[in-house]
């Protein structure tokens, strides 16, 4: 194997890791699957072995450490693997040492020297705050530490800040599809009829799995679900990813009898039958393979051109995860189908979706029920999904505004929408005091999404009043409800531009959500406090806009 040339967006990261791990003992790569990760972690490691040193990989699957140690060798690099029954001598150690987290624990990792390694590698950090992963950070206290992902959000909250004290460089799945670099992406929301999530509970910000296969694998649902996927796949290589193995076991023998060449995949298959699946999918003599979280890392195969989501979950990360199996270019490749089999209803719970994870920025909450149902009716280009929701929303939305506007003369409009701190002002709306509908479940859930915690009861109105104040601070590029409450929480201003709210949070981020660092706390940016002085009219009118969107009477104190 020749060693892969890095290509100028890698160049870029590899001077920023340098340029981080000069000012700090860690720092982050985030590249999305298929932007070559591998392939820039190898260069830095070849970089440091050329100045003397020694690297350690960490990962904690095989197939991450077969994958890492071909692609270092072809950079030349002296490297083994210790992992189960293969290990690495001690006494003359090689220049490179990938090993499974696993074995690096108790007695293996003791008999290893705390200054052996100048820079260690943790593939897939978004695990990097395990209890394992600190024994090994902590037992070679003197190395440099570079973490590599494609997803650094964790559903359980736990920030990689805890670990890395910067992100050195960051290109995303949308970056790297208009760039060109990856496969652009079609979505095509499948609702499944008998498909019921109201019932599933949530454990620790994810559904519960237990609940959550139970309800997969009933036979409507499994048909419901087989019998679109048959039809929509055409010839397309399909990876599919299920909740549970009794799911993908059943999927398969469902597709199965539907004509479609199919099989499933688990962890308590061997290693020889694992591959032996996987060589047939590449091989074209499987068409779809079904697993469960188990290629969710570290599986390759870039003649995939279909991802189908029949695993419905609140995490975002583990969404672009799923979808990046299918994002790498092949011959013959002109894009990846996104197949998301979703409830026919709208249910209680808050699921994440390729959109979320797609849309390269903060995909307007109340579009996002909108870009489902397009995608639902044929609309399969999720960009243009997303453009036209936004466009939608927009244009139904202009009255409202042309109303607002005639009411609120007189008043500096930007002023009103920028520093009415709106994690207050949207901290509890009351329902509408003059009756009438009440929102649909649908408006609910997105106003929920979008961090504004209304009631059941909030009348159709009300909503709409909303949505109207989040579709202006996004016309002024102001950051979203969630990032102005975090940004309150750190002790600095919530009316801050989208960007620049961003900035802060990856900031604090990397502190370990410990809150604003001293570099933030003395950017004037980010400074609370009125930009200008109001007058009292001023005061009173904008309190009487506040009065308004909540439907209440306004409270007239100066």
């Amino acid at each position: 194997m020749t060693a892969p040339q890095p290509r100028d967006y890698q160049f870029a990261a590899i001077d920023a890791i340098e340029r981080e791990l000069r000012l700090h003992r860690s720092t982050l790569l985030v590249l999305a699957t298929g932007l070559g990760k591998t392939v820039t972690f190898s260069d830095v490691a070849r970089r440091v072995v050329q100045s003397g040193g020694r690297v350690l990989v960490l990962a904690h699957r095989s197939e991450l450490l077969d994958q890492a140690l071909l692609t270092l060798r072809s950079y030349g690099l002296p490297a083994a693997i210790e992992c189960g029954d293969q290990r690495v001598d001690h006494a003359d150690l090689p220049a490179v040492v990938v090993a499974s987290i696993q074995s690096l624990q108790r007695a293996r990792l003791t008999r290893i020297p705390a200054d052996t390694f100048a820079l260690i590698v943790v593939d897939e950090a978004q695990h990097a705050t395990a209890k394992s992963y600190q024994n090994v950070l902590d037992h070679f206290a003197s190395a440099k530490v570079l973490g590599v992902t494609a997803t650094p959000g964790r559903l359980d909250g736990v920030g990689l800040g805890n670990v890395f004290a910067s992100v050195a460089y960051r290109m995303d799945l949308h970056a790297g599809i208009k760039a060109g670099w990856l496969c652009p992406l079609e979505l095509r929301t499948v609702r499944v009829e008998p498909l019921d999530l109201s019932h599933v509970r949530s454990v620790a910000g994810e559904l519960h799995a237990g609940d959550l296969e139970a309800e997969l694998t009933k036979d409507a649902v499994l048909r419901g679900v087989a019998v679109p996927l048959a039809e929509l796949i055409g010839t397309r290589q399909t990876l599919l990813f299920g909740a549970g193995v009794a799911q993908c076991h059943a999927l398969a023998a469902q597709l199965l009898t539907l004509g479609v060449r199919a099989a499933a995949v688990d962890g308590s298959m061997s290693a020889e039958q694992r591959a032996r699946i996987l060589a047939d999918y590449r091989a074209g003599r499987l068409q779809v393979v079904a697993n469960a979280m188990l290629w969710t890392e570290g599986f390759d195969s870039p003649s995939t051109s279909c991802i189908a989501l029949v695993r419905p979950t609140r995490s975002g990360g583990l969404v672009t995860q799923m979808i990046g199996r299918g994002t790498r270019l092949a011959e013959g490749k002109v894009s990846c189908l996104v197949l998301d089999f979703v409830p026919s209803r709208w249910s209680t719970c808050t699921l994440a979706s390729p959109a979320d994870a797609l849309a390269g920025e903060a995909l307007p909450d109340d579009a996002q029920a909108m870009v489902r149902e397009l995608t639902g009716e044929g609309q399969l280009d999720l960009f243009a999904a997303i453009a036209q929701a936004r466009a939608d929303l927009a244009a139904t939305q202009a009255a409202e505004h042309a109303r607002r506007a005639e009411r609120l003369r007189g008043v500096d409009v930007r002023y009103s929408i920028t520093h009415l701190n709106m994690a207050d002002l949207l901290e509890v709306v009351e329902p509408d005091p003059k009756g009438g509908p009440t929102a649909s479940t649908q408006q609910i859930y997105a106003l929920r999404t979008a961090g504004l915690k209304v009631p059941d009861d909030i009348s159709r109105v009300a909503a709409t009043k909303l949505f109207a104040v989040l579709d202006q601070r996004r016309r002024l590029g102001l950051c979203s409800i969630k990032q102005a409450r975090k940004l309150r929480a750190a002790g600095l201003r919530d009316d801050v531009t989208f960007e620049l709210a961003r900035i802060a949070l990856d900031a604090i981020s990397a502190n370990g959500w410990r809150g604003a660092t001293p570099e933030l706390r003395a950017d004037k940016r980010f400074a609370p406090g009125e930009v200008f002085p109001l007058s009292r009219e001023t005061r009173t009118a904008i309190r009487n806009i506040v009065a308004r969107v909540r439907g209440t009477a306004a409270q007239e104190h100066t």
